[in-house]
């Protein structure tokens, strides 16, 4: 099996795994991900990116502080915009945030059920 065919079956994994969907940014350099993968629901993908809400996601800064894995009901991090409660009202109740990785090439994933 190839990198990439692997790649896509994990991908696979995740979606069956996350019925709510995922956000993955893998590499992030500069502020930017070499890959980014969103399966959450259109609306609100459009309404984070719209609303610029990756700025002020305590998931995504709990995830340039910190390595391993958290709860979103367990990250006690400001929320000013409420991204996490109305990321509930578009049906993302219940998700864990996981970061690895050096601060030069931070990958950070926010998984939904």
């Amino acid at each position: 099996m190839s990198a990439s065919q692997e790649f896509d079956r994990n991908l696979s994994l995740l979606a069956e795994l996350t019925p709510k969907g995922f956000g993955l940014g893998l590499h992030i350099r500069f502020a930017s991900a070499h890959r980014l993968i969103q399966t959450y629901d259109p609306r609100w993908v459009e309404l984070y990116t719209e609303r610029g809400y990756i700025l002020a996601d305590p998931t995504v800064f709990w995830g340039f502080g910190n390595d391993g894995a958290r709860r979103w009901s367990e990250i006690d991090l400001p929320d000013p915009h409420n991204v996490l409660g109305q990321a509930a009202e578009h049906g993302l109740k219940y998700g864990v945030v996981v970061a690895c990785g050096p601060t030069s090439s931070r990958s950070i994933g926010g998984f939904a059920r």
